[in-house]
């Protein structure tokens, strides 16, 4: 999984995150 964070994938991403998502991409990845 992509992302600048070890986090768990069953928690949603949160703006505070920004660059962390999900099992499924969303608009705030970094790529």
């Amino acid at each position: 999984m992509l992302g600048g964070r070890p986090e768990p994938s069953n928690v949603p991403c949160s703006p505070q995150l920004g660059i962390y998502f999900p099992t499924t991409p969303t608009p705030s990845n970094p790529q």
